[in-house]
């Protein structure tokens, strides 16, 4: 994998860096603080490129509508494509992190430590085994080395055997409650605690091997009978001697490995030991040992995915937001553009003067705001020879508020029929923008008291866990 992460670095790098030497005067007039990724847009603007022409037929339409909206002008193929431009770099950007991150990680753990020695286990805890990587022949392998426990000396497992004997005799007991009265079958067990367990019945006609009592006990006296347990733990052991004959089975290139591997363990190694040496060489070849690592990279790749997709839903989403903010901005300012346009139609100014002085008084301001821009657009269309009527329906469209929509087709009527009633339908306009505008605020107010709710009850919880808890400790003590 780190090989595939370091070359997707190196891809992406050499583009980045390349195309960013050729065309960076171009994106020079883009200020660094708010193009953040401004570093990518030369390589992400010629892959939007050579897309375009490998599908020239791709829009999108809604995409287009929103920058409509939030850019006020017809014309926003130059901020489609540096929307496009922004998203592709903040996929190159996502992809050179994961790529950098996956080569850190993986050049981290290819690095692996080196096994000269290993641990085995304290006796009872059975044989250690250990993942590791061998390196043997030229060839690399993965195997599971599995190391003896600790032998005890032969005072250890005396003591061990005085120390088990109570043990042993309760775990013998099985239903019965006591040695002096046995009622019920004796559980002869074989191993106790890694002690291996050999039992002698003095008269097996009164209790057989199977701890099964004799029918003949229970109408006579109670009768004493010795069991005799002999425990056999490492060399300290009795004999038996049980003749089978083996067959040795195929043995895998790797099963004999380990396996040689093993006999050089215990032959290099003392049993009493806890560390152990690990070999060197085996049959004459150079060997070593490595800890293995579990290969779980592709982790970055599955991140990386999850990152674009947020990513880029994240810009779609935003552009939406966008739209929203404007729309609410639009809202709350249309009851003062209708007012003005009333008092100004009033004091004898036609609808284009009016709307003229309009735009004006609010360029004079300095404040850049959705509703004055749709306005002015119309003045320049006008200038430009498309006809007032026309420019004032358009103006409708565009804003897509049906409170804008009613204004546009209120002054394209005026155009078409003259100005009577004109005088009186704005003044309409005028109070039921004002009850929109209280229904607005109404709205917002309660939206603000519904989100103070949230710290109220936190508040709340708060009081109740202070009141409580010292009631309960009272009561407690």
């Amino acid at each position: 994998m780190i090989y595939f992460y370091g070359v997707s670095l190196i891809i992406l790098l050499f583009f980045t860096l390349l195309f960013r030497i050729k065309d960076k005067p171009i994106f020079s007039i883009f200020d660094q603080k708010e193009h953040s990724l401004l570093f990518f847009y030369p390589f992400a603007a010629r892959i939007c490129a050579l897309l375009q022409k490998l599908n020239p037929g791709r829009k999108n339409s809604k995409t287009k509508r929103l920058l409509k909206s939030i850019y006020v002008k017809e014309n926003v193929d130059g901020e489609l494509s540096l929307f496009y431009i922004k998203k592709t770099a903040a996929v190159l950007a996502i992809l050179t992190a994961v790529s950098l991150l996956g080569c850190i990680v993986c050049f981290v753990r290819s690095r692996s430590t080196f096994l000269t020695e290993v641990e085995r286990n304290p006796y009872g805890k059975g044989a250690a085994s250990y993942p590791v990587e061998v390196e043997y022949q030229g060839r690399a392998e993965e195997i599971d080395l599995s190391v003896g426990e600790m032998k005890l000396t032969e005072e250890e497992i005396l003591t061990k055997m005085d120390e088990s004997i109570e043990g042993i005799t309760k775990e013998i007991l099985g239903e019965n409650e006591n040695t002096e009265s046995i009622t019920r079958p004796i559980r002869f067990i074989s191993n106790y605690q890694g002690i291996q367990i050999f039992w002698e019945i003095e008269d097996p006609k009164k209790l057989n091997y199977n701890g099964e009592i004799s029918v003949d006990i229970v109408d006579n006296e109670p009768c004493l009978l010795q069991l005799f347990a002999t425990l056999s733990l490492g060399d300290v052991q009795k004999t038996y001697v049980i003749p089978v004959v083996l067959h040795a089975p195929d043995e895998s290139e790797q099963s004999k490995l380990i396996r040689e591997i093993t006999e050089m363990i215990e032959q290099s190694n003392s049993e009493y030991e806890k560390r152990v040496v690990l070999p060197k060489t085996v049959n004459g070849e150079d060997i070593t040992f490595k800890t293995r690592q579990e290969h779980n990279e592709t982790v970055f790749l599955i991140l990386g995915a999850v990152l674009i997709a947020a990513v880029l839903i994240g810009l779609d989403k935003g552009l939406e937001e966008t739209v929203k903010k404007r729309k609410a901005q639009m809202t709350l300012d249309f009851s003062e553009i209708v007012s003005k346009m009333s008092l100004l139609y009033e004091a004898g100014l036609s609808i284009y003067k009016a709307w003229e002085k309009i735009v004006t008084e609010q360029e004079k301001k300095g404040e850049e705001r959705y509703a004055y821009r749709e306005m002015k657009l119309v003045l320049e269309k006008i200038s430009s020879g498309v006809s007032e009527k026309e420019a004032y329906r358009q103006f409708g469209k565009r804003c897509g508020l049906h409170s804008y929509i009613k204004l546009g087709n209120l002054l394209e009527q005026n155009l078409s029929k003259g100005t009577k009633g004109m005088k009186q339908s704005l003044q309409e306009e005028v109070e039921e923008s004002l009850e929109e505008r209280k229904k607005l605020a109404r709205k917002k107010g309660e939206e603000a008291s519904t989100k103070l709710l949230v710290p109220m009850v936190l508040m709340l919880l708060v009081v109740i866990i202070i009141i409580a808890v010292p009631a309960l400790m009272s009561m407690n003590l």
